[in-house]
């Protein structure tokens, strides 16, 4: 997913910036780009489908909601996705 994100520098913590054409392009890239940090994402083989659902006020709210809920996914039971579509 070249051009999905660039990481930038910061002295303690991950920062990236992320690109997309549109809100759902967005969000994809933005689980990509924390799935990538997490893993090496070439050696995932996918296993199954994982239903992500997130209500928010706004897209900056979505985009916290949605990282939080993977990061949870992969924090209590190892999930990692290789892939994601984002549906509005």
């Amino acid at each position: 997913m070249t051009g999905a994100y660039r990481e930038l520098e910061h002295p303690a913590d991950l920062l990236i910036e992320v690109h997309g054409r549109n809100l759902s392009e967005l969000l994809e890239h933005a689980l990509y780009a924390l799935y990538d940090n997490l893993a090496d994402l070439a050696q995932v083989q996918p296993a199954e489908e994982r239903l992500l659902v997130v209500r928010a006020d706004d897209p900056a709210d979505a985009l916290r909601r949605l990282l939080q809920e993977a990061l949870v996914a992969f924090s209590t039971e190892g999930f990692l996705a290789a892939g994601a579509e984002v549906l509005l």
